[in-house]
C-alpha cells in the first residue's frame, strides 16, 4: 500500500503492519467473564456433588470386595471341614475301619477327589502309626504317608493336644516338613465310651488358600487381595501360590515383606499415613513407592471357630483416581454454559501460557548457562509477549558469545557463591564486583607449556596452527576440570589453572597432581594410538597437518599463598590469582625443559610445597629432582617429578 514502508521497523523494533493484542484485555475480557461466572454457578454445585458420590460408590464397593473375599474364605474352609466330620462319623458308625490301611487309603483319596480345597487327609490313632495320603506338590497325583515311629517335636505337641480337644477345631498353621507346605489343620477327635481312639486331620494349605485369591484377582481388577492371621503374617496372597522359600516349623507363614510384594513390605513396615479419604470399618493407608503412590486398605474379619483375620485390598491410587475423574467429568457435563466456558478458557489459556511457558524453559536453561541448547523464542501476535521474544532474542545472542570468552564453570562457581539465581532482584555489575573480594588463600597452580612448538608452527597455515592448540586445549581442559579446577588463562601454546578458589578446596594440591596425571596418560594414550612421533603425525596425515599430533608438554605446578578476586579495569575485570606463588608455579614449568628426556611426553615438576600436601597413599609418589635456582629467586628450590 501507497504510503507504507513495511521494511522499516518502528521506534520500538516491531514490523509495521503486525498486528498484536493486549494480554491483559484477553485475560480480563474472555476468560474472567466467561470461568468466572460459570465455574461460581456450575462447577462447586456439580463437583461436590459428584465428590460425595465418588467417595459413597467407591466405599460400598470396598466393602463388597471385602464381604466377597470373606464369602470366598468360608468357602475355602467349610467343605473340608464337613469332609472331615463325615468321614470320622464314618469311623464312630464302624462302615469305615481305622486299622485298615487300604480301607483308609481307598476313603482318603475319595475324599480329596471330592473336595479339591483338602491338600491332604491323615488318621493319627491313640496308640499306633498315623497314615496319610496327600496330593503331590509337582505333577499331579497323591501320595501316601504312613506314619514314623521316631516323632517330631511338632508332632508329639499335636499329638498331646488332640488328648485335650472337646470337638473339631481348625488349629493354628503349621508347617509339614514331609510336604514341603505350610497351612491350616482340621483337627477332629473322635471318642468312644469316654476314651479317645484318635483323630482325623485335614489339610488347607496356604497355597491353596492363595490360588483362589489369584482367582479372585480378576473380579477385583486392578486391586491386590491378601489376607492376614492375628499376628500380622500373611495366610494368603497371590505370590503364595506356588509356595514361598524360607518357611519352617518355627516359621509356618511368611511376613508381608517376604512374597515379593513391596507395597505390602513398606505398609507393613510403618511406611504409610493415613489417605484423605477413609471408608466406614476399613483401616486405609497411603504407601509412597518410586513407581507411585498406593492405597493399602485392611478391614478385621472373624471366620468363626476362634479364627480372626485381617482382610485386605491394596492398589495405585491411579485406580481410584480414575474413577473420581470419571464422575467428575460426568458432572461437568451436565451444563451447557460450563462447557462453553471451560472450552473458551482453555483454548484462550493454552494460547497465552504456551509463549509463557516456553519462556520459562529457556530461562532455566540460561539459569543454568546452557546456551548451546537454548534456542530463540518465536514471536507472537500478543504485544507484550512478542516484545518478550524480542528482547530474550537479543539478550541469547549476546550470551552466547559471553561464553566464548568466559568459563562457564566460573561463572557457575561464582553465581553460586554471590547467590546469584536465587529469588530476589539480580546485583548491578558494580555489586557483583564487589561481592567477589580479593584474598590470600592456600591455594594450588599450575602451568603447561608445549615443548618446540615454535618450529612446529612455522610450518603450518594459521588455520592449522589454531586446530593443533584448539585440539591440546580440548584434551587438557577435560583432565583439568574433572578435578574441579579452574582454567585461568590460556597462554599462547600454556594455559594456567588453579585450585582452592571460588570454593575452598583442602585437597588442592591432590587435586592438581591428578589432573596433571591424567593429561600425561591422556597424552600417551593418543600417542599409543597411532601418533608417528618423529614425524609429527598419523601415518595417514600430511606432515604439515596438525590432526594427529600430540606434542610433548611441561607441567609446574607450585602450592602457596596466593591473591584471588576481581581484577581489572571498572569496565573489564578477570576472575584470576596473583602473586609471587603463582610466578613460582611458571618457573617450574620452565624448568621442565632443561630436565626432560626424550622419552618422556610430559614433564611433570612440583615443589617440596605441593608434595608435603599429598597424602601417604597417593600414587605414584613423587620422585626427588634435586635443588634447582629458578629465575627471580636467589634461593635454590627443591624440586619434585612426577611420573605417569
Amino acid at each position: 500500500m501507497a504510503g507504507v514502508d513495511r521494511a522499516r521497523p518502528s521506534a520500538d523494533g516491531a514490523m509495521p503492519g503486525r498486528r498484536t493484542v493486549s494480554v491483559a484485555a484477553v485475560l480480563g475480557g474472555a476468560i474472567g467473564a466467561l470461568v468466572a461466572v460459570a465455574v461460581a454457578a456450575v462447577l462447586v454445585v456439580a463437583l461436590g456433588a459428584g465428590e460425595r458420590n465418588t467417595v459413597a460408590l467407591l466405599g460400598d464397593k470396598v466393602d463388597l470386595s471385602m464381604t466377597l473375599m470373606a464369602t470366598r474364605l468360608d468357602d475355602q474352609r467349610r467343605p473340608p471341614a464337613e469332609q472331615i466330620a463325615y468321614m470320622a462319623s464314618s469311623i464312630r458308625r464302624g462302615t469305615l475301619d481305622p486299622g485298615d490301611e487300604s480301607a483308609l487309603e481307598s476313603a482318603f483319596a475319595d475324599a480329596l477327589a471330592t473336595v479339591p480345597q483338602l491338600h491332604g487327609i491323615a488318621w493319627w490313632p491313640a496308640e499306633g502309626k498315623r497314615f496319610g495320603v496327600a496330593r503331590r506338590a509337582e505333577g499331579g497325583g497323591l501320595v501316601v504317608e504312613p506314619g514314623e515311629g521316631d516323632e517330631t517335636g511338632q508332632t508329639r505337641a499335636v499329638l498331646a493336644e488332640l488328648r485335650t480337644l472337646e470337638g473339631p477345631v481348625w488349629a493354628d498353621p503349621v508347617y509339614i516338613p514331609a510336604l514341603g507346605r505350610s497351612g491350616f489343620t482340621r483337627r477332629h477327635p473322635i471318642v468312644e465310651d469316654g476314651r479317645y481312639v484318635g483323630a482325623l486331620i485335614g489339610l488347607v494349605t496356604v497355597g491353596d488358600l492363595s490360588a483362589f485369591l489369584s482367582r479372585l484377582g480378576a473380579d477385583l481388577a486392578d486391586w491386590t487381595p491378601f489376607v492376614l492371621d492375628g499376628a500380622g503374617r500373611l495366610i494368603a496372597h497371590p505370590a503364595m501360590v506356588d509356595g514361598v522359600d524360607g518357611l519352617s516349623v518355627d516359621q509356618p507363614l511368611p511376613a508381608p515383606g517376604d512374597v515379593g510384594d513391596p507395597v505390602l513390605a513398606a505398609w507393613a513396615a510403618g511406611d504409610s499415613e493415613t489417605p484423605a479419604i477413609t471408608f466406614p470399618g476399613v483401616d486405609g493407608r497411603l504407601v509412597d513407592r518410586p513407581d507411585g503412590e498406593h492405597i493399602v486398605l485392611t478391614k478385621a474379619w472373624d471366620t468363626g471357630a476362634g479364627l480372626r483375620v485381617t482382610l485386605g485390598l491394596h492398589a495405585s491410587t491411579d485406580v481410584v483416581g480414575a474413577e473420581v475423574q470419571r464422575l467428575v467429568r460426568a458432572a461437568v457435563v451436565g451444563g451447557v454454559l460450563l462447557i462453553v466456558a471451560v472450552a473458551i478458557g482453555v483454548l484462550v489459556g493454552r494460547r497465552i501460557a504456551r509463549p509463557i511457558r516456553r519462556l520459562a524453559d529457556r530461562a532455566d536453561s540460561l539459569g543454568a548457562l546452557d546456551f548451546a541448547r537454548t534456542e530463540p523464542l518465536p514471536r507472537s501476535r500478543f504485544s507484550e509477549l512478542d516484545r518478550q521474544a524480542r528482547a530474550f532474542n537479543h539478550m541469547l545472542a549476546g550470551l552466547a558469545w559471553f561464553e566464548t570468552y568466559v568459563p562457564r564453570t566460573l561463572v557457575r562457581r561464582l553465581m553460586a557463591q554471590t547467590g546469584a539465581g536465587a529469588a530476589g532482584p539480580a546485583p548491578g555489575r558494580e555489586a557483583a564486583r564487589d561481592a567477589i573480594a580479593s584474598e590470600e588463600r592456600e591455594m594450588t597452580v599450575l602451568f603447561t607449556d608445549i615443548a618446540g612448538f615454535t618450529p612446529r608452527a612455522e610450518r603450518l597455515s594459521a588455520g592449522g596452527t589454531a586446530a593443533l592448540l584448539n585440539a591440546h586445549f580440548g584434551r587438557l581442559a577435560a583432565c583439568i576440570e574433572a578435578e574441579g579446577g579452574t582454567i585461568d588463562k590460556y597462554l599462547g601454546d600454556g594455559l594456567m589453572a588453579f585450585w582452592g578458589a571460588p570454593e575452598p578446596a583442602g585437597d588442592h594440591a591432590e587435586r592438581a597432581c591428578r589432573a596433571a596425571l591424567a593429561i600425561a596418560r591422556a597424552l600417551a594414550e593418543d600417542r599409543a594410538a597411532g601418533v608417528d612421533r618423529a614425524a609429527g603425525v598419523g601415518p595417514a596425515a600430511r606432515v604439515d597437518s596438525a590432526a594427529n599430533w600430540v606434542p610433548d608438554l611441561r607441567i609446574g605446578i607450585h602450592s602457596g599463598p596466593m591473591v584471588v578476586g576481581n581484577i581489572g579495569a571498572p569496565s573489564r575485570v578477570d576472575y584470576t590469582i596473583v602473586g609471587d606463588a603463582v610466578n613460582t608455579g611458571q618457573r617450574l614449568e620452565q624448568l621442565g625443559k632443561a630436565v626432560a628426556r626424550d622419552d618422556e611426553a610430559a614433564v611433570i615438576l612440583i615443589s617440596a610445597a605441593v608434595a608435603d600436601r599429598l597424602p601417604t597413599d597417593f600414587t605414584p609418589r613423587p620422585e626427588p629432582a634435586g635443588a634447582h635456582a629458578l629465575a627471580g629467586r636467589t634461593e635454590a628450590v627443591t624440586v619434585w617429578r612426577l611420573r605417569g
